[in-house]
């Protein structure tokens, strides 16, 4: 089996398996970089978009209530409000910090 013959199977194997490119990557002892290319390649030959996937453009962030945590809640909250939940520092310097 060829290189690209074997590429474009595991590119099928991981459309179906619902996993990211790094999941993936781990689970079959490929380098991210690797499969990547061959998506976009395997891709483009295909005429299809170039985007990979929504999966792979977006981090799914969930939220919580004061009722998930033990203990008082309003402490919860004071402390919440006080101090950001998240904080995100790009490379350029920009900080985003999410509050409560």
């Amino acid at each position: 089996m060829s290189r690209e013959e074997e590429m474009s199977v595991h590119v099928s194997r991981w459309k179906e398996s619902g996993l990211s490119i790094g999941g993936y990557c781990l689970k079959e002892g490929l380098t991210y970089n690797s499969l990547r290319y061959w998506i976009k390649k395997i891709n483009a030959k295909a005429g299809s978009d170039p985007v990979i996937a929504k999966k792979d453009m977006f981090i799914e962030l969930g939220s919580s209530s004061k009722e998930d945590f033990k203990g008082n809640a309003s402490t919860f909250y004071n402390q919440s409000v006080s101090q950001p939940q998240v904080e995100l520092t790009f490379p350029s310097g920009l900080c985003l910090k999410i509050y409560g």
